[in-house]
């Protein structure tokens, strides 16, 4: 039998590994479910056998060999139990972590009973008279003096820590504090005047709030008071004699060479690198290497007892930093409590708002632990920050998000995202620490790197900052996107208050994160999720569409007002295409239509294609107000139902040009466009899907425009173009083109739609450039419908404004979320989309050298790329501006020259010749070869002008020139034309 039951601990050990091992088949955010739960139950059944089977109760203090093997027993329940913890997150709350610290708090109270006891004289083998004495309850109440009651710790009566050393103050080096942070006392401090804050302007006139320091916040904390954590007897206590096991960081920085992680005892960190005066004791010696930067394996390692005191180790620095300590010891959680500020609703990020993260139900709390010299890099976090100072002092140098491309952000390394992490290292800046290089003793760079890594570190001095020292007791509020550097000066304990881990070299945090085991402390932010509508936003929604259903059906009780109808159909359409991207982004990404945003330090997945969604938006508004302008031809002049046999007599009458009705012929032109952007939306979601190469999508906006031409020669039929005044003595005054005018007419359908797709590669500015347009091209319309007399082209000018209108709606809240910092892209079907809108109204509406006098910036960019679409320069797939990650700003993209490979003699010409004109840049080699040029777009050739830009200044600039551009075409089209024609339409 006995053989048996030391089996079952052996097993369950080996289901532990088991589970544990398919840990590292996956992604750690991804391990299944299942060896979670596994590897949490096998370790609650192996604590359980351990408890029962092995466990002695036995209190003779004479039996050393028992205690001996008593307390090995009780290290290794501790430790299975923790691993099951920080490994597997116990499978979440409700799966194992509940029975945990159940199981737990059952283990400290068998252990303080039993030396309460022992110490009680209950483990008495007899009394005087060589009697056997009577064995004591096992649940005796305890004497009042004892330092282990139960009730008396939980309610802060026992006062016994306090007569307990303290850890040590002594600060081997301090940084001088330059630029002061405000302070201001907790008691002035109310919700309303904190939440009041975040509108106040900076001093220094920066975006955004500024930091704060608020002293007094916490003063009331049992950790400060009751229960002080800055006696290492309370945290023993609280950690099972220091038998708990915790992750900790080895190293000075994560970002510095050979850092790693290990598993160990909290008694073991506190005497090996807190305060080598506390006694490790056997019980908790054993240390398990986690994850290290410069190791290939992964795998649990145990460290003999040996080797615990080597010298490497005593070097060494370690640091508890970012653990969800209260998660895994809940009795602490309770000597600290939530500050009332962290319920304030803080701004979004005051220059990325793309850094903004989802809002969570409750603030999220994270604990750091470590000795003088522990450094947390210079970094920045996607919340606000409460960081609350403990124990010891810290020193914290603060730069603002203004300060982003200055910072020189890590970018990716090693396949894990460090944008967030500067290379700066500020303490070697400052001449606070030694090179990695110098402090190792050997030189890794050449004299021109090293001067300039010299010349950025001057660079980097001069760049402002506020800096402060942190006391215990003392409260930093850190807003989001401010870049911090945090360097322990003593032996220091803080909490910082927040919504998500910082990210560090490991897969861990992303393991506790879906494993529920997060505990990450910052400033909660409230931002709703970019998959969702915040509450304004709903209600402004909801109050636009009530606004806009109640006009449509005024409208058409009364009698049919179809540009008024038109008005309330686009806020329906600019309501739900707005609230439709919010909610399917998330479906499109898990269809794989989604794209990285290129031009940002965080290189975000987006959902793209969200033009479609738009698309079959607008599509449903214009075929909903199909009765609107067809009213009395549909049913007023007709008997009802259609029925065109009996007419009835109707009196029309002219209340005013926005009454103005179409003749029924008009149904048929209306058709068709309907049927060619039906046609287009179609054949783009068809390129968004499947990715088509240019040359062979080129031509699909001519096939959507067959429906259109084909009704335009049943329906109007019109090829002749009126020739300019100095040409009408040769040709006449009118010249009919014939078969020619429809191939210009499907020019200028192939070019529209494909002239938006090309000019594109920075955030919102495929829609920003249609917007523009498509507002021209209405006061184009409202020109004619203005004029005191009536105009022969209203009717074709309203057939435009009913598409525009619509079109205009859902542009808008297309750009809403479009535009720097992008949350979705449109995709090619928006662009294909918008080119036809375009094409539809400007041939039905007999303007189409109008629009050409719009597109001239398209234009333009079209016959500026042509060297590329056309071989004659190597094209890229992808043609976008260059991003910076140093500065943060975009420049000119380039093509690569080898030298096996030039441009041929009249291409070198040209392209020298266009670098003289400033239209390019051209970069030869030392041996006038070329080197690189840059790309031939309108937006490149922008930055070569400007110089380097950031993604929304350029998209700001490059859509003014399109108004300013589109206001001269048409001042072209209605003043300037009169120069070689009779009269301008307008005029007629």
């Amino acid at each position: 039998m006995q053989a048996h039951q030391s089996l079952h601990p052996t097993r369950l050990e080996l289901l532990t590994k088991t589970a544990y091992g398919k840990f590292y088949a996956y992604l750690y955010k991804e391990v299944p479910t299942c060896w979670r739960q596994l590897y949490t139950d096998a370790a609650i059944l192996r604590f359980a056998v351990l408890f029962l089977l092995e466990f002695d109760f036995d209190d003779d203090e004479k039996a050393k060999e028992t205690k001996t093997k008593r307390e090995r027993v009780v290290d290794e329940m501790v430790k299975t139990l923790d691993l099951s913890l920080i490994l597997a997150g116990a499978a979440g709350k409700s799966r194992g972590r509940r029975w945990v610290d159940q199981a737990f708090g059952l283990l400290e109270d068998v252990l303080r009973d039993m030396t309460a006891m022992a110490t009680a004289g209950g483990g008495a083998k007899g009394d005087d008279n060589g009697q056997e004495g009577e064995r004591p309850q096992k649940k005796r109440r305890l004497s009042p003096e004892s330092p282990n009651t139960k009730d008396e710790v939980m309610e802060g009566t026992n006062d016994s820590w306090q007569n307990t050393p303290s850890f040590s103050t002594v600060e081997p080096f301090t940084p001088p504090v330059k630029n002061l942070i405000p302070r201001v006392s907790a008691e002035s401090l109310s919700i309303e005047v904190f939440q009041s804050y975040f509108t106040k302007p900076r001093p220094d006139g920066g975006p955004g709030p500024a930091p704060l320091i608020i002293t007094g916040l916490v003063d009331h904390w049992p950790a400060l008071t009751t229960h002080p954590w800055n006696k290492p007897a309370y945290l023993l206590s609280r950690t099972l004699s220091g038998r708990r096991l915790v992750p900790v960081e080895i190293g000075r920085s994560y970002v510095d060479e050979g850092w790693g992680q290990k598993i160990m005892s909290f008694g073991e960190f506190l005497s090996k690198y807190i305060d080598a005066s506390i006694p490790l004791t056997p019980s908790s010696s054993n240390t398990f290497h986690f994850l290290s930067s410069s190791s290939s394996s992964a795998q649990l390692q145990s460290s003999s007892l040996s080797n615990l005191h080597s010298e490497q180790d005593k070097n060494q620095i370690a640091y508890l930093a970012q653990h969800p300590l209260f998660l895994q010891l809940p009795r602490l959680r309770q000597d600290i409590l939530m500050p009332d500020l962290c319920y304030t609703a803080p701004p979004s990020h005051a220059t990325d708002p793309s850094q903004d993260q989802p809002e969570l139900d409750s603030p999220q709390l994270n604990a750091w632990f470590g000795p003088p010299g522990t450094i947390t890099p210079l970094h920045t976090d996607p919340y606000h920050n409460l960081l609350v100072q403990v124990v010891g002092r810290k020193y914290v140098r603060l730069y603002g998000p203004e300060m982003t491309g200055r910072m020189r952000p890590r970018g990716k390394e090693g396949g894990v995202e460090m944008g967030n992490t500067s290379k700066v290292d500020l303490g070697v800046v400052e001449g606070w620490d030694l090179r990695p290089e110098e402090e190792a003793g050997t030189d890794k760079q050449d004299d021109d790197e090293g001067n300039e890594e010299k010349g950025l570190e001057e660079d980097f001095k001069k760049v402002p900052f506020v800096d402060c020292i942190l006391e215990p007791g003392d409260t930093l509020y850190i807003p989001i996107g401010w870049w911090h550097y945090v360097r322990g000066l003593s032996v220091a304990r803080d909490h910082a208050f927040a919504t998500s881990l910082l990210e560090l070299v490991l897969e861990f945090p992303e393991l506790r994160e879906s494993s529920d085991i997060t505990m990450t402390g910052h400033h909660q932010h409230h931002h709703n999720s970019p998959n969702s509508l915040s509450q304004a936003e709903s209600l402004s929604l909801l109050a636009l569409s009530a606004a806009c259903v109640a006009v449509l059906a005024n409208t058409f009780q009364g009698d049919g007002y179809p540009l008024i109808a038109s008005l309330a159909l686009s806020g329906l359409a600019f309501s739900a295409t707005f609230s439709m991207i919010r909610w399917l982004g998330p479906t499109f990404m898990k269809a794989g239509l989604k794209g990285v945003d290129m031009s940002k330090h965080q290189k975000k997945e987006l959902p793209e294609c969200m033009g479609a969604i738009a698309a079959m938006v607008y599509l449903l508004a214009v075929i909903i107000f199909i009765p609107f302008p067809f009213y009395k031809d549909i049913v007023a002049a007709t008997s009802g139902g259609g029925n065109r046999d009996v007419v009835m007599h109707v009196e029309h009458v002219q209340e005013g040009r926005f009454l103005h009705r179409f003749p029924h012929g008009k149904l048929a032109s209306y058709l068709s466009a309907v049927m060619a952007l039906q046609s287009i939306s179609l054949l783009g979601i068809g390129d968004d899907l499947f990715d088509i190469r240019w040359r062979h999508k080129f031509f699909i906006p001519a096939f959507a425009s067959i429906p259109l031409l084909v009704v335009y020669f049943v329906d109007f039929g019109v090829t002749s173009v009126v020739i300019p005044l100095p040409l009408q003595p040769y040709l006449g005054e009118l010249f009919n083109l014939g078969a020619l005018y429809y191939v210009y007419m499907a020019s200028v359908a192939i070019f529209s739609p494909n002239s938006i797709n090309i000019l594109a590669g920075i955030n919102g500015i495929e829609v920003s450039q249609s917007i523009v347009i498509a507002l021209l091209l209405a006061f184009n319309d409202c020109l004619y419908l203005l004029t005191p007399y009536l105009h022969p082209a209203t009717d074709s000018h309203l057939f435009s404004l009913y598409f525009l209108i619509p079109f205009l709606g859902v542009s808008f809240a297309l750009l809403w979320h479009n535009w720097y910092p992008a949350r979705v892209f449109v995709g090619d079907t928006y662009c294909y989309f918008a080119g036809m809108v375009f094409v539809v109204v400007s041939i039905l509406g007999h303007f189409s050298k109008t629009l050409i006098l719009l597109l001239i910036p398209q234009i333009f960019n079209f016959v500026y790329s042509v060297p590329q679409l056309f071989g004659l320069v190597p094209c890229p797939r992808h043609r976008l501006p260059r991003f910076n990650a140093r500065t943060g700003l975009l420049g000119p993209s380039v093509t690569p020259w080898t030298p096996e490979r030039q441009p041929k003699r009249p291409v070198a010409w040209a392209l020298k010749t266009l670098d003289k004109l400033k239209l390019l840049r051209v970069t030869l080699d030392e041996e006038g070869r070329f080197a690189e040029t840059s790309n031939f777009t309108i937006l490149n050739l922008w930055l070569v002008w400007r110089g380097p830009l950031r993604e929304d200044r350029l998209a700001m600039e490059i859509t003014g020139m399109q108004v300013v551009v589109g206001l001269f075409g048409l001042f072209v089209r209605h003043r300037l034309a009169l120069i070689v024609f009779k009269q301008d339409n307008l005029g007629v």
